[in-house]
């Protein structure tokens, strides 16, 4: 009943600490191979662009304004979650009609020695942007708050919203990315806004996430409420 990250991470460190062992536990990796192959990774479902709204709107009701526009760029620019937590106001440039991200030390990034770049270009969050850029602190966090307080307060507007536990802010950008390929149809498209190196890492990881996707006896038990916190969003400054 273990997970097999105890498995993986125990190999690494062991080749880590005793660097005499590196290259001689093949066979332990073969067996964490197999045991990939025979128990595929339980990847967290994508969210809804309704459900991003909800949550957001929760957090606008208790008066975590800039968290909330956070919660909206993760989706619409497709972030990873530690890309969130770590963006602060000197990371943006406003244009008139879209905002420029820097993310310094995302996955991709630290891999290749440079910042990535995402630009939000929605017209309606792109006010709503600007609006709490110019409310925050020079060098502030977006969101707010620190990342294991917003990890707690989600906790919280998925119990309020009625939305299972396995939703998690990375679902965020399964669905920012499987929103964007349901309305352009290109895996080009969400691979470049995605910043994914490996279109056919992405195609896996899309088809996989429209799997996983919400079933719709679920999003009509979850209309009516979703669509009260929403409302929350309209109360945003520019």
């Amino acid at each position: 009943g273990d997970a097999r990250s105890i498995l993986a991470n125990g190999l690494s460190g062991l080749c880590h600490f005793v660097p005499s062992l590196r290259r001689k536990l093949n066979g332990a990796w073969r067996l964490h191979a197999a045991w990939v192959r025979s128990e595929p990774a339980h990847q967290a479902p994508p969210m809804t662009l309704s459900m991003v709204q909800a949550m957001a709107g929760w957090f606008v009701e208790r008066g975590y304004h800039s968290a909330a526009v956070g919660i909206l760029l993760a989706f619409n620019v497709i972030l990873r979650t530690g890309e969130l937590c770590d963006l602060r106001t000197t990371d943006f440039t406003a244009g008139v009609k879209c905002v420029l991200l820097i993310l310094r030390d995302t996955k991709i990034g630290a891999r290749l020695g440079v910042h990535q770049e995402a630009s939000c270009k929605d017209p309606w969050l792109v006010a709503k942007l600007k609006g709490q850029l110019k409310l925050l602190p020079r060098g502030a966090l977006l969101i707010g708050m620190s990342a294991k307080n917003f990890r707690s307060l989600w906790r919280q507007a998925l119990k309020a919203l009625g939305i299972p536990g396995k939703f998690t802010p990375y679902c965020l950008r399964r669905g920012g990315a499987t929103s964007l390929f349901r309305h352009t149809g290109s895996y080009d498209k969400v691979a470049e806004k995605g910043r994914w190196l490996s279109l056919r890492a992405m195609r896996n990881y899309i088809n996989q996430a429209l799997e996983d996707a919400v079933g719709a006896d679920e999003l009509e038990s979850w209309a009516a409420l979703h669509a009260d916190y929403a409302k929350c969003l309209h109360s945003l400054p520019n």
